[in-house]
């Protein structure tokens, strides 16, 4: 899945095998180039994972 930010800066993907336990969560922002990932557990389900924005930083890689 892909999807744009409203403001059309960033951009986010989600990749999952069929039968694979976790799901891969990208965020990339357009202007500074900047990447985070995120593995997810998804027990086989198909749609998003729906969080408040200060709990989704806490699955995002930021490289440190």
């Amino acid at each position: 899945y892909v999807s744009w930010s409203p403001d059309g800066e960033v951009l986010f993907a989600s990749a999952f095998s069929v039968g694979d336990t976790d799901m891969t969560i990208v965020q990339y922002n357009i202007a500074s180039r900047d990447l985070q990932t995120a593995q997810l557990p998804y027990r086989g389900a198909i749609d998003f994972i729906v969080l408040a924005r200060d709990e989704a930083d806490l699955f995002l890689d930021t490289g440190s």
